[in-house]
């Protein structure tokens, strides 16, 4: 159980990567690590966070591909994932986008 609905951990020179162990218990509404040095892919399981609105992870060294659980965040209000090292398409960030 997550006491804290908001983490914000934003431009503190922060290293290594985000854990994943996120499920359905936590009630994270926003979630800011942006322009820190946090590397690895977007766990899966933060994607199943069914409160998550705000998702910042901007200015990071994160790779890999966007996991599809993120398009089934219904509460979902902002994405920022700019400034890092992902790969593959993003058709899907367009439909994600019309639902906002």
């Amino acid at each position: 159980f997550f006491a804290k609905d908001e983490l914000d951990l934003s431009v503190n020179s922060l290293t290594g990567t985000i854990p994943n162990n996120w499920d359905e218990t936590h009630i994270i509404s926003s979630f800011n690590l942006s322009y820190n040095n946090i590397t690895g892919k977007l766990p899966e399981s933060l994607g199943r966070a069914p409160f998550l609105r705000n998702f910042h992870v901007s200015g990071n060294s994160l790779t890999g591909s966007i996991p599809s659980s993120y398009f089934n965040l219904s509460k979902l209000e902002e994405l920022y994932l700019d400034d890092n090292s992902f790969v593959g398409g993003f058709h899907k960030v367009e439909a994600l986008s019309t639902r906002i």
